[in-house]
């Protein structure tokens, strides 16, 4: 058994799977300018701060990366990756079942973002998605048991 360092950092994270009335989700494009991940599709989401509960830090991520104020629901999928390229800092993911508490909130973006997106699973064939992202929409595509919560 491989046992693990002492060293490095571990950092909580949440994204959100927003789906509106008609059983879409949406999907934001990461700014082809940012440092992280440029140019990719994902859910909204991002850091836990020190002090904050999963739930209100989604609804403030959501928030600031498009405008869209939330009601965080059910936990969904939970994932763990390193940051590269140091892999010096480990991420464990939760992604959560979420909805818009007004259904005709105009997606504001963020600069941290260039696109938003309302799709379904099908429409994900050809774009290329954070890992994280991607893991998600597998689990929803294979575990029929997610596909009760989330009306696809």
């Amino acid at each position: 058994m491989k046992y693990p360092k002492d060293t490095g950092t571990m950092v909580l994270a949440v994204s959100g799977l927003v789906c509106d009335r008609l059983g879409q989700f949406l999907i934001l494009r990461r700014s082809i300018d940012d440092d992280f991940l440029p140019g990719q599709w994902e859910v909204p989401g991002g850091e836990v701060k020190f002090g904050e509960s999963p739930s209100d830090a989604l609804s403030r991520e959501t928030y600031e990366e498009c405008g869209l104020e939330i009601d965080v629901g059910l936990p969904l999928f939970v994932t763990t990756y390193f940051i590269e390229p140091s892999n010096e800092e480990q991420c464990f993911e939760i992604f959560y079942y979420c909805k818009p508490r007004d259904p005709d909130q105009e997606i504001r973006l963020s600069t941290e973002h260039s696109a938003y997106r309302w799709t379904t699973l099908v429409g994900l064939t050809d774009i290329q998605m954070t890992t994280s992202t991607r893991d998600l929409i597998g689990s929803l595509a294979n575990h029929p048991l997610t596909r009760v919560f989330v009306s696809f």
